[in-house]
């Protein structure tokens, strides 16, 4: 309800200075007028109709509507033109790593028989769950972690995520915390069934090195585990990222068995996440076939998956869009971590994706009740006098509370550097009140409060709107 609220009320510098900033949404939409530039038809002479083959979003829509094949039934499985448009993308970009690779030796390295494209990511990974597990399967899951991964496994297969706590976070999880996740889970009667793995990572933006990961698919391999790789922030590494993101793809040189599959799609790297195109490699062709009959109910639309093919087939764009993107989340990512710094906030620096994972806890009020409370406090706090929501632990099932995830490119990052304005008088209020009282206060002397300390974070001139 917080974030409707947001929604219903947002910020703008001179309409609505006062308004709400919504930090919890893990989209990119910094990079929404490049996406616009490259699809749609305008009457001006930067992207004119009147230079038909020439103009790349011409082209496109001549193309995706065109065809008379797309107005028809088709492949379960996706058209064969967007399948070999997903091979070639991901071919180049995480098997190869090569931007020379022409389509036809892409092709020879990723066939479009062994991709699947579905309504979004999560499409995907629901019929991954129900063709491979049984109901109250176990999922083994590094936490904190995307909390959607647990609709997206629960709903229609039944299976149960298991989390595994990370000691070390900013290095991913250890052999031996999924060995002592998989050893609790089976001795209380669950049946693991399958590993899932982010890299780069969600919540932390953290990378996870080509070392670890095959030791990671080896220790699944022989427990095994069906291995779900999601790399869908795999192009959204930053230049300078401490860690170098290796695909699974790469590291597993393309061989994948029956028992790895890999899960990308357009909604994070190139921020379309309404186009609803989520797309799966794997080599296991029974599974192929399960979901190619699963996939009837969540099929992209023919036009929509001739977009795509045209995009992702469009070197020239796809280089520059990617390229631009980075460069913008750098951006924010600096405005981010700089206000952060100043505070005193610890985070773990991220080298990839669109968030920072920072940790809040000393400004958690003492609501002498257990820590989640006091952080539903503090969350509720930030909306009130700040009028800021960003993403806190417990919705991504962190064990130690007062984390919260900032997204910080769903905003302009003019709005992004009011938000973190916004936190930084907050912090700076709540440490003066704390100074004053020797301590944390409890639940009922925050109510005793004088909340004039708030006051100059919003120029709200008394109102309670």
């Amino acid at each position: 309800s917080l974030f409707f609220k947001c929604l219903g009320d947002p910020y703008h510098a001179t309409d609505n200075p006062d308004g709400h900033i919504a930090l919890c949404v893990a989209e990119n939409r910094l990079t929404l007028p490049l996406l616009k530039d490259r699809l749609v038809v305008t009457g001006d002479s930067g992207n004119s109709i009147t230079k038909k083959g020439k103009d790349p979003a011409f082209v496109t829509m001549r193309d995706s509507f065109n065809n008379s094949g797309v107005y028809c039934y088709g492949p379960h499985e996706g058209l064969l033109r967007a399948r070999e448009a997903v091979a070639y993308f991901i071919a180049k970009n995480f098997l190869l790593c090569d931007t020379t690779v022409t389509k036809d030796e892409a092709l020879k390295h990723i066939s479009p028989d062994n991709v699947l494209i579905s309504a979004g990511a999560g499409s995907i990974l629901h019929y991954l769950f129900y063709a491979l597990g049984e109901p109250g399967d176990g999922c083994l899951v590094p936490s904190p972690y995307y909390a959607a991964f647990e609709n997206d496994m629960g709903s229609i297969a039944g299976c149960q995520p298991i989390g595994v706590p990370m000691q070390h976070p900013e290095r991913g999880p250890t052999v031996e915390e999924l060995e002592a996740g998989y050893q609790k889970a089976t001795k209380e009667g669950q049946t693991v069934r399958f590993l899932l793995l982010t890299n780069p990572n969600n919540p932390f933006g953290v990378i996870c090195d080509e070392e670890l990961m095959q030791q990671l698919i080896d220790w699944a391999k022989s427990k095994k585990l069906h291995i779900v790789v999601d790399e869908i922030y795999g192009m959204s590494v930053r230049e300078n990222a401490s860690t170098k993101f290796t695909s699974i793809l790469k590291i597993l040189n393309n061989d994948l068995g029956n028992d790895v599959h890999f899960v990308w799609a357009m909604s994070k790297d190139f921020g379309a996440s309404g186009f609803r195109i989520g797309t799966l490699l794997t080599h296991n062709t029974k599974l192929m076939k399960a979901l190619g009959n699963l996939n009837a109910f969540s099929l992209v639309s023919h036009p929509m998956q001739l977009i795509m093919a045209s995009m992702l087939l469009d070197d020239d764009f796809t280089s520059s869009f990617l390229g631009k993107s980075r460069d913008m989340l750098q951006q924010s990512y600096d405005v981010c971590t700089q206000a952060l710094d100043r505070l005193n906030i610890p985070y773990i620096p991220a080298d990839a994706g669109i968030f920072v994972y920072a940790d809040f806890s000393s400004l958690l009020p003492d609501t002498n009740t257990d820590g989640f409370d006091a952080e539903a406090a503090l969350t509720q706090m930030l909306f009130q006098y700040c009028r800021l929501l960003m993403t806190p632990g417990a919705a991504q099932r962190d064990h130690r509370p007062g984390h919260y995830r900032i997204c910080y490119a769903w905003q302009p990052i003019d709005v992004l550097r009011v938000g973190m304005q916004r936190i930084e008088k907050f912090s700076s209020a709540m440490q003066r009140i704390k100074d004053a009282n020797g301590g944390p206060l409890s639940a009922a002397q925050w109510k005793q409060a004088d909340m004039a300390e708030f006051s100059d974070i919003l120029n709200l001139s008394g109102s309670n709107k």
